[in-house]
């Protein structure tokens, strides 16, 4: 069973690999297209434990077209071409994962299931990394939402 495995991933290890990446090209090398597509996946989580959250799945497709207007040289002139790229990007956690995937429901129009770490209802000070204060609740009506607040380091430059 094992060497049967074996067998058919070294055979279709190859299909799954990515091949060498090929240019078109007509009317004698004068118009050439070169193009790619691209899948970047992210995640987040808190603390690196539980509960991993996609944050992007990005589809990418990139075009380039160039085409050699003037070959041989005219006149004054010696080279003329034209270049055109176009570049479409989508980023599927706003729609489930593209409709496959029910668990990406952080972002979008059918959020559902927010993750503590945006659901907490609290407002974590930090200065860069170090955590400063928790200030509670945000839906705390007694509470200003616009305090300024001083970085013990940094106070002489708010008292001068």
């Amino acid at each position: 069973m094992a060497s049967s495995l074996l067998l058919a991933a070294a055979i279709f290890a190859p299909s799954i690999l990515p091949g060498r990446a090929l240019a078109f090209e007509a009317i004698d090398g004068r118009f050439e297209a070169h193009g790619y597509f691209e899948m970047q996946l992210r995640t987040i989580s808190r603390n690196y434990s539980g509960q991993w959250d996609m944050t992007q799945w990005y589809n990418i497709f990139n075009l380039e077209l160039e085409l050699d207007l003037v070959q041989d040289t005219h006149g004054i002139l010696d080279l003329l071409e034209a270049y055109v790229r176009i570049e479409a990007r989508y980023d599927c956690v706003y729609t489930r994962g593209c409709g496959m995937l029910e668990g990406v429901d952080i972002y979008g129009n059918e959020a559902r299931n927010l993750p503590e770490r945006l659901n907490s209802g609290n407002e974590y000070t930090h200065a860069g990394t170090i955590f400063i204060s928790d200030d509670g609740p945000l839906t705390d009506p007694q509470r200003n939402p616009y305090t300024i607040k001083t970085v013990p380091a940094f106070r002489g430059i708010y008292d001068s």
